[in-house]
């Protein structure tokens, strides 16, 4: 009886639907937004945003344009956006966000919060901090791909799992800013024109756009991260400082690792396999071990003594004290920058937390940080 219940209203709903309609916005009617960036300062928030424009001929890839507006508050800008194109702001399609100097260094997570819960942004968009003008970046023209947004989302999406940079959400961003000291991170993105060999008469130092038009084009950078707490930026992790945090809170599998024999002046490249790592956490000696297994492959070795075959597969104990070295200095390089600004970067105190449990939180958690003895083991296995 139940069931015919169900099936009932189910058919009342439905007839509903059908009579009093849904109201469905055109394709025609709408702004494609593929990439947001957002800059701001004492007045308010100058907001950006990367609209595809469908081409008429099938043959040909869909444009884009940049509208740009100013308001005190987001949704204002956004408002002004969609006055400017006469069309309906759909930020379904965003899945790149881009905070610029001024939104980091003030409450990056407030306009985060709005834009998720207002402006439906999925989760799941790629976060960004730039160190200048968030809109600057946006509007690049980049020189592999017609639209940055989707050059910038290829870079960490597809190549995003490299020792060299890390990846992060919105989703991401919003948990840890809610975690027990908001540590957070983002990476920095900037850019540099890209080079190429000048034609005759050519007084440039980039490279033109194929389209003829002059305009410099640009590759961009993911080496550097900015670290947060309470939504707001502290400091930056150079590219030492990145890797070690990609070397813990990521799952490397891709990226290259290069060592060099100080003693002979030879030089090792090591392509990653993979890399992973594990956290054991004791929290009534305060201790912190991150274990770090990596596969390598050695790729490369430059010597001016000795003859490499594909037999030497792998290196002897000397060189693997120096691969060993090259990952705990990074990740130690990161953890110890982070603890001298107060910012739990790598989570001790969750992990002591589900150990211990309300026991250590009320008698051991006071200054957990400055406490910590955190270790670093590194396994490494070659193919």
């Amino acid at each position: 009886m139940r069931r015919s219940y169900k099936w009932i209203a189910f058919a009342v709903c439905f007839a509903l639907i059908l009579l009093l309609g849904v109201e469905v916005v055109p394709l025609a009617d709408r702004a494609i937004v593929v990439g947001l960036a957002i800059d701001g300062d004492e007045e308010g928030f100058t907001v950006a945003a990367q609209i595809l424009v469908p081409s008429d001929d099938d043959s040909k890839s869909s444009g884009y344009i940049i509208s740009e507006a100013r308001s005190e508050t987001l949704s204002g800008a956004l408002t002004k956006i969609s006055e400017q194109s006469n069309l309906i702001v759909a930020m379904s399609h965003c899945n790149l966000v881009i905070l610029g100097k001024g939104v980091i260094d003030g409450n990056a997570y407030g306009a985060l919060d709005y834009l998720v819960r207002n402006a439906y942004l999925s989760e799941n968009a790629l976060l960004l901090a730039s160190e200048g003008s968030a809109a600057d970046i946006l509007s690049s023209k980049t020189a592999y791909s017609e639209t940055s947004s989707f050059y910038i989302q290829r870079a960490l999406m597809e190549f995003g799992y490299y020792n060299d940079r890390t990846v992060r959400t919105v989703k991401d961003f919003l948990v840890s800013h809610f975690s027990y000291n908001s540590g957070n991170w983002l990476p920095i993105v900037t850019r540099r024109e890209a080079q190429s060999e000048q034609n005759p008469g050519d007084s440039g130092g980039g490279t033109e756009s194929p389209s003829g038009s002059g305009e410099r084009q640009y590759v961009f950078d993911f080496s550097r991260t900015a670290v947060f707490r309470d939504g707001s930026y502290v400091f930056t992790l150079d590219e030492r400082g990145t890797a070690g945090l990609a070397y813990v809170n990521s799952r490397i599998e891709e990226g290259s690792l290069t060592v060099k024999d100080e003693v002979t002046g030879d030089v090792y490249n090591y392509f990653i396999v993979t890399s992973r790592a594990n956290k054991k956490f004791d929290p009534d000696a305060m201790s912190a071990e991150t274990k770090v297994k990596m596969e390598l492959i050695l790729k490369e070795v430059l010597s001016a003594s000795v003859a490499y075959g594909p037999e030497d597969v792998e290196p002897d104990d000397g060189n693997v004290a120096r691969i060993k070295e090259s990952v705990e200095s990074d990740i130690e390089a990161a953890f110890e920058e982070c603890r001298a600004y107060g910012v739990d970067i790598f989570d001790l105190y969750g992990g002591f937390y589900g150990k211990g449990g309300a026991e250590w939180r009320d008698n051991d958690s006071k200054n957990y940080l400055a406490r910590t003895r955190f270790v670093v083991d590194v396994e490494i296995t070659f193919h």
